[in-house]
């Protein structure tokens, strides 16, 4: 919206940084920028602890609340080829390549979203979009509220690796 009112806002510098399905929705929609010429191409998406698979974390259930998932999605995976279709559509594991620059955040102490969710998606990542400086595992000793925090160490490691992603003109 304040695009289209022209208010003053400097589209090469948008990071988009996201916590649990916050951080999903981070990496859903940096798959969907097609290039850097889109009407807002975030420099850098910063995904903490996301849920990079929608399917298996319904079938695992591995929300506090057993069926937030089907619930948000209004639907269960086993409900049919629409609701697989949906479930694909909003998982970011199955929109790769990304074409967003990233920093993908792994607690490994993390007991809601489990860090071999997390690593199984960026081993995706490096195999469609080339890994190099362009996309980053970072893996905390943290669990998943703890890389939220900001009087926790992870939080200031996460705010420490953005600062220098951003400083250093990538």
């Amino acid at each position: 919206e304040m695009v289209r009112e022209g208010l003053p806002l400097n589209l090469d510098r948008i990071v988009l940084i996201g916590h649990s399905a916050g951080a999903t929705l981070a990496l859903w929609y940096a798959a969907k920028v097609k290039s850097d010429k889109d009407l807002i191409c975030p420099r850098l998406v910063v995904a903490i602890a996301p849920i990079t698979d929608v399917k298996q974390a319904q079938t695992r259930q591995i929300c506090d609340e057993r069926d937030a998932i089907a619930l948000y999605m209004k639907c269960k995976p086993e409900d049919g080829f629409e609701a697989e279709k949906k479930y694909s559509s909003a998982s970011p594991i199955r929109l790769l390549p990304n074409k967003v620059r990233s920093i993908v955040v792994a607690g490994r102490k993390d007991t809601i979203v489990p860090y071999e969710m997390i690593t199984s998606y960026f081993d995706q990542v490096k195999d469609t979009s080339g890994h190099g400086p362009r996309h980053e595992l970072l893996e905390l000793d943290a669990d998943h509220f703890q890389m939220v925090n900001a009087r926790h160490p992870a939080f200031q490691s996460i705010f420490t690796r953005i600062e220098a992603r951003l400083s250093s003109g990538e």
